[in-house]
């Protein structure tokens, strides 16, 4: 096996690298009868993730709190993201 695929410690994790904060997330979803999904909602309620890193947040707050619920390949009717 090649060192390079070794997984490392928890130690050397937490001592090389950053990690998003506790979050709360609550995703909802309405369905239509014939199972497309009509609405979803997605709320994160977390700390800034770019301040933990020293960011100076701009006007429309931490985009990466929501990176990973926004423009998703899905066809949704309609769509609500929040950040808190």
């Amino acid at each position: 096996m090649c060192p390079c695929s070794i997984s490392p410690s928890t130690e050397e994790d937490f001592t090389h690298d950053q990690y998003r904060p506790m979050a709360l997330i609550h995703a909802r979803a309405g369905v239509n009868r014939d199972g497309t999904v009509a609405g979803w909602s997605y709320r994160n309620i977390s700390p800034s993730i770019l301040a933990q890193r020293g960011s100076v947040l701009g006007p429309k707050g931490d985009s990466q709190g929501i990176e990973g619920a926004q423009a998703l390949p899905y066809n949704f009717g309609t769509r609500l993201t929040e950040y808190v």
